[in-house]
């Protein structure tokens, strides 16, 4: 089984010190900085499990404590729903350019500041001037969300 960028329900690209990662089934975007940038690389074309351990323990020298918090950093990632599981080959990984010589942990920032923006139909929820607006009945839960924090 490979692990594989969510699509097309995650869109992501890649920043100069960032992954940006946008979940458009939630509404929730994410930043994934440090070695995540080097990870999501990987992850993005579909990768197995042992695979990319091997490569970051090859290239970091991990201890099991640090491949268990890499696990740990997968395993976030598919709950986030930002993976998925699938069958088939993985892609055989090509050389990467790593963006940092030592390890540097990564960590997965996440934001719900957009999701009214992000959860928009802009084919079918627009006014008059064919620009997108939220249903009503949404706006109006939203409004209430917003009053009870």
């Amino acid at each position: 089984m490979k692990l594989i960028e969510n699509r097309p329900t995650v869109s992501s690209e890649l920043f100069e010190d960032e992954a940006v990662i946008v979940n458009l089934e939630n509404g929730n975007y994410y930043s994934y900085s440090g070695s995540g940038i080097d990870i999501w690389k990987f992850l993005k074309e579909g990768i197995d499990r042992p695979a990319l351990n091997k490569i970051f323990t090859e290239k970091y020298n991990f201890e099991s404590t640090a491949a268990e918090e890499f696990d740990k950093m997968v395993d976030e990632l598919l709950t986030e729903g930002l993976l998925i599981e699938q069958e088939g080959a993985a892609t055989k990984p090509a050389n990467v350019t790593f963006r940092h010589e030592a390890f540097v942990t990564p960590a997965l920032n996440k934001f719900t500041d957009m999701q009214d923006l992000l959860l928009l139909d802009p084919i079918h929820d627009v006014d008059a001037t064919g620009w997108p607006m939220q249903k009503e009945e949404d706006a109006e839960e939203n409004q209430s969300k917003k009053n009870e924090d």
